[in-house]
Order: C-alpha cells, then structure tokens, then sequence
C-alpha cells in the first residue's frame, strides 16, 4: 500500500512564496550578469547564482513523497535516500495533533518537513512530513522517533498496526 504526500495550504503558501523568491534573485542576477556589456561574471556572482538554483532543488529532492508498507518494513519514499523502518523494529506507535517541534537540522517547510527536530520534552526526533497538525509517531526499539503525516492517520495507524500484529502472528509460528 503507498500513501502519496500532499502539502496542505499554508505549506503550499511557504512553497509559492519561497520559489517567487529564488526566481526573482535569479532573475537579478542574471540581469546583473548580462545588463552590462562584456561584464564578467565575478566568483560572487556564480556562486550565489548557483545557490539560488541549487536550494530549491535539493529540497525537492529530498522532500518525502509518499509511504510505502513493504512485506517486511515502512518506507518513507524520496527522490533521494529512501528511509526504512523495519516493523520488528517498530515499539509504538500513536496519533498526535498540532505537535509543537522544533528544527534542529532539516527543511522547515520548502515542498515538506524533514530532518532532525527537537520535541516538547527536548528530545531528537526525525520529521518526514507535510504538516505538523495530524501526525503519527513512531518510537522504535532502539529509541528513534519519527513523525509522519499520511492525509488519514488513524487510518495509517490502523494498517501499520495491522501489519504489526501479522509480523507476531508469523514469528510465533
């Protein structure tokens, strides 16, 4: 079963102001670059120019997509550098609202959330999501913490769960 990703309003709101920003200093730039005749592009100039491109795009690339339930784990499927988390790895998991987190190291809201957050009580916790308000967290045997926002978490809860009780069922046997 995949579960495809959307971006809720205010979340698309940071996207379409965030690229309306980067094209207009593109755009600057590339005005700067060519308004005067035979002005050599300077080291700042190259470099800034090619950050404005670059940001965008590898926060689209490493923006989450979807979740995946394989036979033996969850994926959390991105362009690059797909995230696993095997289900005998998986000790709880349970529905949150409005979860108040706090970015660390990772992408605030350009095309999703994702990387290292801190939680209420100061924890580490990994975000890959599209919005903090319904979300769904997972603890696993080795103590990670993870936050996802499917568009139907109880319903995601209920399939993982589901799954979860099938992985038992076959080790007991």
């Amino acid at each position: 079963m995949k579960i495809i990703l959307k971006l809720a309003k205010p979340e698309k709101l940071i996207v379409f102001g965030t690229i309306s920003y980067f094209v207009v200093v593109f755009v600057i730039f590339l005005l700067a670059a060519i308004v005067p005749p035979n002005a050599p592009l300077t080291h700042w100039t190259t470099f800034i120019f090619l950050l404005v491109l670059v940001i965008p795009l590898v926060a689209a690339l490493l923006a989450p997509r979807a979740y995946m339930f394989n036979e033996d784990s969850l994926r959390i499927l991105r362009v690059i550098g797909s995230i696993s988390i095997p289900y005998n790895r998986i000790v709880t998991i349970s529905n949150q609202e409005n979860v108040c987190l706090d970015r660390e190291f990772g992408n605030g809201g350009l095309f999703a959330y994702y990387g290292v957050f801190r939680d209420e009580d100061g924890r580490r916790v990994r975000v890959y999501a599209t919005t903090f308000k319904r979300m769904v967290r997972i603890e696993t045997t080795d103590g990670k913490i993870f936050y996802l926002s499917p568009a139907e978490p109880e319903k995601f809860v209920e399939a993982l769960r589901q799954r979860l009780e099938k992985l038992k069922t076959l080790s007991r046997r």
